[in-house]
């Protein structure tokens, strides 16, 4: 029995010595990227239907990330504890201050290297890939307990698996999973990192007479001209040779 208990004990620390590695390994391998873009299509399946879309992502360090949609035009961007949702066909923008979380932090983490806190939400394993997919290992994320109600809507989510390559572990798949019926799989590539003369940002341009509705109450017109959003974000610098 002692034994045993032992046998299990060590497993467990060995685990998690393999996972602590690779996350030193994780930020090592990410620390030189600054921005990126990449294309992706994406299908969100459901019980009733599997819709398809495609678009483009882009990331700028720290803490910015825009998705675009294609058709019909949706974007997603988050800029720090600002979250903006960009519907051209309703012609108006929803904006919503968030507060700082773990599980905030999980929405970076395809493409960051700052993994600190997400830990603190979710329980991390690693496995390789299965014969055939994309990439060599798997990183799942799986939220712990919650603690409140709120917390419990927060994670829309019970499982999160991100697919990676081995040059850069940055993911050329990302499932995620409601439940058994209901999950979304985000396939990934053409990606572009720290490209020399680029303007990196996050920002769009919707045009004169869209709706911004802030945190549910504020509301808006934009003017002519159009407008930019977010209107004002942290700058990066890409060095001519990279």
């Amino acid at each position: 029995m002692i034994a045993s208990a032992a046998l299990v004990a060590l497993s467990a620390l060995a685990a998690e010595q393999s996972v602590e590695e690779f996350f030193a390994e994780f930020v090592a391998k990410r620390e030189h990227i600054q921005y990126l873009t990449a294309k992706f299509r994406q299908d969100n399946i459901t019980p009733d239907e599997t819709r398809a879309s495609i678009g483009e992502i882009v990331f700028v360090k720290p803490k910015q990330l825009r998705i675009d949609y294609t058709d019909p035009k949706i974007v997603y961007a988050v800029d720090g504890l600002r979250v903006f949702n960009y519907e051209a066909d309703l012609e108006q923008v929803q904006v919503y201050d968030v507060e700082d979380s773990p599980q905030l932090d999980a929405f970076f983490v395809g493409f960051d290297n700052d993994p600190k806190r997400l830990r603190e939400a979710y329980d991390v394993t690693l496995a390789g890939a299965p014969a055939g997919s994309c990439g060599q290992r798997v990183l799942k994320l799986v939220p712990k307990k919650p603690a409140t109600e709120d917390e419990a809507l927060s994670q829309p989510y019970k499982e999160i698996r991100l697919f990676l390559r081995n040059d850069d572990l940055l993911p050329c798949k990302i499932e995620a999973i409601s439940d058994e019926e209901t999950s979304f799989v985000m396939e990934i590539g053409g990606y572009t990192i720290n490209a020399a003369g680029a303007d990196p940002s996050i920002r769009f341009h919707v045009p004169e007479g869209t709706k911004i509705i802030v945190n549910e109450t504020d509301i808006s017109r934009v003017g002519a001209g159009g407008k930019d959003l977010p209107e004002a974000t942290s700058t990066v610098t890409i060095p001519a040779n990279k």
